[in-house]
């Protein structure tokens, strides 16, 4: 926008100017010969602001209120690490003996050891292209987390993965 202006003003210089040029061997006769619309708009320095420091913040060298944190970091550092290329591998296996598969379909065979870290892998490579969801199917997914010794079931839209088409 600045370059446009800029650009902008400069024509309205050079037209100024090859005006002026015009107008040199017979300069107008009455003393007002240019007339500005509107009223001047003029920009004094003084109508501006003085500069006034903000005000010092003070910290106290102790926290006021210190105390026992409510929750375990160490959870953050427990967390379940997931193979995403192993994930890729058991999809492209199956879909090389079929044109399209389930999530049911893989995760029977080669079933989910690692728990809804795993799952959600499954699911994030399905919202890429090459992947359908039937939102209006579910299916329950038998999962198993070998790290913290746990089973548990999920709901989960069937999600089904197309072998790629060629491009």
């Amino acid at each position: 926008r600045s370059r446009r202006e800029s650009k902008r003003v400069g024509e309205l210089i050079e037209n100024f100017k090859r005006l002026a040029l015009l107008v040199r061997e017979a300069p107008p006769d009455s003393r007002r010969f240019i007339i500005i619309d509107g009223d001047p708009e003029p920009s004094l320095v003084m109508d501006r602001p003085l500069y006034e420091p903000e005000e010092p913040v003070f910290i106290a060298k102790s926290p006021m209120h210190s105390g026992i944190p409510s929750v375990e970091a160490d959870a953050l550092f427990a967390l379940d690490t997931i193979d995403r290329g192993l994930i890729e591998e058991h999809i492209r296996l199956i879909l090389l003996e079929q044109p399209q598969a389930s999530l049911s379909d893989i995760v029977n065979r080669n079933p989910i050891r690692m728990g809804a870290a795993e799952i959600l892998g499954y699911l994030s490579i399905a919202s890429e292209p090459g992947a359908a969801s039937d939102s209006g199917k579910r299916t329950e997914i038998q999962a198993h987390n070998e790290r913290r010794r746990t089973r548990f079931v999920v709901d989960s839209p069937e999600v089904i993965f197309l072998s790629e088409s060629p491009r």
